[in-house]
């Protein structure tokens, strides 16, 4: 909802829970990462901005421990 701003996409986008997790590597979609630490280095340095999906703008931000 937050992407469209529609109502009527509430609740349309079911996220996995994360019980786990650390269990079931490799990770990303194409199975480059073989820990959780190498998806948190990705992200902490910095995410390139997608020209594909240009309603995301922002930058996420992670601060975790494994």
């Amino acid at each position: 909802m937050n992407v469209t701003s529609s109502s009527s996409d509430e609740g349309k986008f079911k996220a996995p829970d994360l019980h786990n997790v650390a269990l079931t590597a490799p990770y990303m979609h194409d199975g480059r990462f073989n820990t959780l630490n190498e998806v948190l280095d990705h992200y902490s340095h910095g995410i390139q901005e997608n020209k594909i999906y240009p309603l995301y703008s922002g930058r996420m931000m992670v601060q975790c421990s494994v």
